[in-house]
């Protein structure tokens, strides 16, 4: 541990902790006792084989916890310049962006981009600056309005197809060294289905993946009740070696 930390050139006065378990749990559960505002971890090298193993722990910390997960992109070295936030205009898709724009580098940019519905505002959807007006338009008001950064760019944006891959593209056209985006699921068994655009962009970005959670959902140790069995005396040998094999 000592010899990552000196070859990250972490300072050695940041507290250490080891445990055992599994990853995923004790990491989200730690986040959790802590307080923490940001799991940090890895992501896996950007091909199909390597994401599907490496981008699971990623996945799996994100299902069961509710502090925000800062997944980071093989030669991701500083803070982030060029950021594409997706926004729905969720709580969730709200606290990512207030989170990347803490991490936001000087003289950064970000993007926001709402993928294209009709559901939201039928009257305005087809327009061209349908980014500025009607119902749309106001809630991308609210999101901006909540950005101070003083000398940080801020753009809209509205993509249009399926959202995971129109996000990717646009991405990719950016150039962009962070994807924004908030997780849906209003609960742990809801969250084990983590869908969709979440999923899909961990496992295809190029760039660093930034996903945050509802604040206010409840993590698995709410949801699953702690299930017990009593054993008499007599019946653990059986039960061990039952549990050994």
């Amino acid at each position: 541990m000592l010899a990552q930390l000196a070859r990250t050139k972490v300072d050695f006065r940041w507290p250490l902790e080891v445990v055992s378990g599994q990853p995923p749990v004790t990491i989200a559960n730690a986040a959790r006792q802590l307080g923490a505002s940001l799991v940090i971890m890895g992501l896996g090298e950007h091909g199909l084989y390597e994401r599907l193993l490496g981008d699971e722990m990623v996945l799996r910390v994100i299902r069961l916890g509710t502090v925000p997960v800062l997944a980071v992109a093989p030669g991701f070295l500083g803070l982030p310049t060029r950021v594409l936030a997706a926004t729905d205009f969720s709580p969730s898709a709200a606290r990512a962006v207030a989170l990347a724009e803490k991490l936001v580098g000087p003289r950064g940019k970000i993007t926001l981009a709402h993928v294209l519905s009709d559901d939201l505002d039928a009257a305005n959807w087809m327009r061209s600056n349908a980014a500025f007006h009607g119902t749309i338009g106001r809630a991308f008001d609210l999101v901006t309005a909540g950005l101070r950064g003083s000398d940080m760019v801020v753009e809209r944006e509205i993509l249009a197809g399926d959202p995971a891959k129109a996000l990717l593209e646009r991405g990719d056209q950016l150039q962009a060294d962070l994807l924004v985006t908030g997780s849906h699921g209003h609960g742990f068994l809801t969250r084990l289905w983590l869908g969709s655009v979440s999923q899909r962009l961990v496992r295809g970005a190029r760039c660093s993946v930034l996903v945050a959670p509802p604040e206010e959902g409840p993590s698995y140790v709410d949801e699953l009740p702690l299930a017990t069995t009593r054993f008499a005396s007599y019946e653990w040998a059986e039960r061990l070696e039952e549990f050994t094999r």
